[in-house]
């Protein structure tokens, strides 16, 4: 960030930056929930980061200056619990209480479209699509990343039953676990 290699580290209380040569802390900015818990990995892009934290609090963007951070805005529209967002051609893709798969412009918070039913789930998104998980059921969803509006593909239930981790894609196979069971799947 500005030309500094450094960890971005969200605490109970706050995020920070720390140089990663040796541990100091270059800038902090409080963000507190109600139970002390950021759970969601930030969002590092260019000197601007998007935090987000479940207990009502909500998303921001934050901005590096220096020795100095700011928050550029914050709102509810993205409230992830601990399913961590992702971004994909300038855009997040979250899913957040209560329960809604979220796509907002990060550098103004605008919610470009939700969709509900996704409860804690988690996602990722491979070649342009987004897989999301509706954490309650266990339902895999296939559904296009495109900020234009929510397209679902495809969707089917691999394990069943609560799956909040976010699913896994490498080497052409699909891995999820739901609370009891782990799988692995052929996409080839």
């Amino acid at each position: 960030i500005n030309g500094v290699k450094q960890y971005v580290v969200f605490t109970a209380k706050s995020l920070s930056g720390v140089q990663a040569s040796n541990g100091k802390q270059l800038w902090r900015v409080g963000w507190e929930t109600g139970c002390d818990v950021n759970a969601a990995t930030p969002l590092v892009a260019g000197n601007r980061i998007f935090i987000t934290s479940g207990y009502n609090h909500g998303c921001a963007l934050v901005e590096v200056s220096g020795s100095s951070a700011r928050i550029v805005w914050q709102n509810k529209a993205l409230q992830a619990h601990f399913s961590s967002p992702v971004l994909y051609n300038s855009r997040v893709y979250g899913i957040g209480d209560p329960g809604n798969l979220v796509c907002l412009e990060p550098g103004s918070g605008r919610v470009l479209w939700q969709q509900s039913g996704f409860e804690k789930g988690g996602l990722i998104v491979v070649d342009g699509m987004l897989m999301a998980f509706q954490g309650g059921t266990g339902v895999l969803v296939l559904a296009k990343a495109d900020p234009s509006g929510y397209q679902e593909v495809g969707r089917f239930t691999p394990l069943g039953g609560q799956s909040w981790t976010a699913p896994v894609v490498a080497d052409g196979k699909l891995v999820v676990r739901n609370k009891t069971a782990l799988a692995c799947f052929d996409l080839r």
